[in-house]
């Protein structure tokens, strides 16, 4: 949890409401050794956005 938390920036409640694949995924290096490069990525946040443009979901866990 330490790792995902400070190494990787999620929240107790991005650790929580993770599978376990995505934990692994989150965990394990890339297959290749290669990552996606930046402009995947964006495409990648824009057709699956987390939450509405301006909407702030830091303390999303504290509200639940």
């Amino acid at each position: 949890m330490h790792r995902l938390m400070a190494g990787l920036g999620w929240r107790p409640g991005d650790v929580w409401s993770a599978t376990p694949r995505e934990i692994l995924a989150a965990l394990s290096p890339a297959a290749d050794g290669q990552v996606i490069s930046r402009s995947v990525l964006a495409g990648l946040m824009a057709a699956a956005p987390d939450a509405a443009k301006g909407e702030d979901r830091r303390d999303d866990h504290a509200r639940q």
